[in-house]
């Protein structure tokens, strides 16, 4: 563990440059942009329910912030992660530690992740707030900031796993736990293409991404069932609109689209995909010989 953390830790502090903060700053802001410019069409939620307009903001900020900003934000740092040791001559070092592969491996994976995650924790929190998605409906309240008041006093009565919570608080807690599981799914998945792509890794991970979390996870088939996408496109329906997603049982396009398990068994399955993208990155890394030369080397 020492191992771990001291790679951690040295990883971490290289991501504190300008220019890596400058791009998880723009990591953060970009959906509060989207958000806003939304809340800003004069017609945006015109005649529609509170709990419809709950739904639409939970289905904007799932693909903005899970599904697009945690995907960028350890395709980062986590897609270029053996090709950068290799840019840099350090991979024999590693070869040649005890077990210096697996703890760098582990190590980058870690801060992919923690990167992701704290951008998107700030965007989701900074992005519901301008919704203001609850300020005005619930309850009643006739302002802003009596909507602040009563969502507030009504959060210390109501627990954030209840399906009668504020929506703001519910779509917060939902985007934040999808957030978390994609960031350790696709940084698994990246560094499985990095070690198996070095010198091309990135454009491989876009192609896979298009490919198959994209196309292949909106078909109606079995295919799109191993697709990161399906597992967290489930939980987000059944953790952010749990009456919508009961009266969506009955269609038959919706057991191709969400999986009708419960949300057990979809953490269970990103956790499975997340342990073998890892495991496999790990086991092509110590397995495969790589050479540090450069093509005009050879």
């Amino acid at each position: 563990m020492n191992s771990l953390s001291a790679v951690f830790f040295y990883e971490w502090r290289r991501t504190l440059t300008f220019a890596r903060l400058g791009w998880w700053f723009v990591l953060a802001m970009f959906p509060v942009a989207i958000t806003f410019m939304i809340r800003r069409q004069p017609r945006f939620a015109a005649g529609m329910r509170p709990d419809e307009i709950a739904t639409v903001w939970s289905i904007v900020f799932y693909l903005l912030i899970p599904s697009v900003c945690c995907m960028l934000g350890v395709f980062l740092n986590a897609a270029p992660a053996i090709a950068s040791e290799l840019e840099q001559r350090s991979w024999i070092y590693l070869a040649t530690r005890p077990r210096g592969v697996m703890w760098m491996m582990l190590g980058k994976f870690l801060v992919a992740v923690v990167w992701a995650v704290t951008s998107a924790v700030l965007s989701i929190t900074l992005a519901t707030i301008v919704s203001q998605m609850d300020f005005a409906a619930w309850r009643g309240a006739e302002t802003v900031s009596e909507g602040l008041i009563r969502l507030f006093s009504s959060s210390l009565t109501e627990t954030l796993y209840s399906d009668q919570s504020p929506a703001i608080f519910r779509t917060w807690w939902t985007m934040v736990r999808l957030s978390i599981l994609s960031a350790c799914a696709y940084s698994a998945l990246f560094l499985m293409i990095g070690a198996s792509f070095p010198n091309r890794s990135m454009v491989f991970s876009v192609g896979y991404v298009a490919l198959v979390e994209v196309v292949l996870s909106l078909i109606p088939a079995v295919i799109n069932r191993i697709t990161v996408q399906y597992r967290l496109r489930s939980l987000m329906i059944n953790w952010a609109d749990p009456v919508r997603r009961d009266q969506m049982q009955g269609n038959m396009f919706f057991k191709y689209v969400f999986a009708d398990g419960g949300n057990t068994e979809q953490i269970l399955w990103l956790i499975g995909l997340t342990v073998c993208f890892l495991g496999a990155a790990l086991l092509i890394a110590e397995k495969r010989e790589f050479t540090s030369a450069a093509e005009s080397d050879i």
